[in-house]
């Protein structure tokens, strides 16, 4: 999600994001980017959730992280809360649980954002529980206001990163463990804005490690699993959206329901990208006529989001 601190019921934003969720049918949803200022008592927020429910057979519910305890390397902007929401008929929360976010000693780093997580038990049977962590990694390459930070960022190894998005990949696996011992499950799906480039994954996440713990990536590091929007419309940018994941025999992939409007589909994970790009075309979403926005593409990537929504589909036993 974009962090604008504009309002975003007349822009068009809030409903374009309740109708994407509504159209591919999530049962459970992490936002990252949630402005700081936003909360319970926001209008935006009672808005967005009155629409969410509104003309549903399902009731939603949520679970707002606050905003993520800023580090000594975390700049103001860069402060911000996610938002997890969930289908109450189906899920019962359970527990909640912000990254401890220690600094680690290879490097002096700490996560510029801490990953925030929840684990939730399945109402049809109490017994099957499963815990979600989303994060947002740092920016992409060398900020200009890293002499700001307590530790000044430099360039990696890995094309076009900094150390500090690198550290957060370079710190996944303890920081996993921590999640999964806090959330108390042996299911689990992290998702991240990672601005990891392409071609680098391997570099700046130990997949060896992440492997030898039980996870696997949704999504090869290729091409076809851009999906950052590219300024141009029809193209994708960069895979910086993983799902990283692990679970038991209870829980069995399948073919998510809008398989005809994805733009990729791993065919082992089952883990999709919708294709954003087009949702205006096919009228999902729709602009607002105040809108004064050059084109529809315009309005869709620098208005709602300059990311496409992924995520897995499985059926639980």
């Amino acid at each position: 999600m974009l962090n604008k601190k504009t309002t975003q019921i007349e822009d068009g934003k809030t409903d374009a994001i309740v109708n994407i969720i509504k159209y591919i049918n999530y049962d459970l949803i992490g936002l990252v980017e949630i402005n700081k200022d936003i909360n319970e008592q926001t209008k935006q927020f009672k808005y967005f959730l009155n629409k969410l429910n509104n003309g549903s057979n399902n009731s939603w519910s949520y679970s707002l992280s606050g905003n993520l305890n800023p580090s000594k390397n975390t700049l103001p902007a860069q402060i911000e809360q996610t938002l997890i929401l969930y289908k109450t008929n189906l899920f019962e929360l359970k527990k909640t649980f912000i990254y401890s976010n220690p600094k680690t000693k290879e490097d002096n780093l700490y996560y510029v954002r801490p990953p925030y997580g929840a684990s939730f038990s399945y109402k049809l049977n109490p017994a099957i529980t499963f815990g979600v962590v989303f994060d947002h990694f740092d920016s992409p390459g060398v900020s200009k206001y890293s002499p700001l930070r307590e530790t000044q960022e430099q360039k990696s190894d890995a094309s076009k990163q900094g150390t500090y998005e690198v550290h957060d990949a370079k710190s996944f696996v303890p920081m996993i463990k921590e999640m999964q011992n806090k959330l108390d499950t042996d299911n689990l799906f992290f998702m991240a804005d990672t601005n990891i480039h392409t071609k680098n994954q391997a570099k700046v996440f130990n997949e060896q490690e992440i492997a030898a713990n039980g996870f696997k990536f949704a999504f090869e590091d290729s091409d076809s699993y851009k999906s950052s929007l590219s300024s141009k419309f029809g193209q994708y940018v960069n895979p910086y959206d993983k799902i990283i994941y692990k679970f038991s025999s209870n829980f069995k992939l399948v073919a998510p329901e809008k398989a005809k409007d994805m733009h990729a589909i791993h065919p082992d994970s089952q883990g999709f990208i919708f294709d954003f790009q087009k949702s205006v075309n096919k009228k999902i979403v729709t602009r607002p006529k105040t809108d004064k926005s050059k084109t529809d593409y315009d309005w869709l990537r620098n208005k709602v989001s300059d990311h496409a929504p992924v995520g897995m589909s499985f059926i639980i036993n």
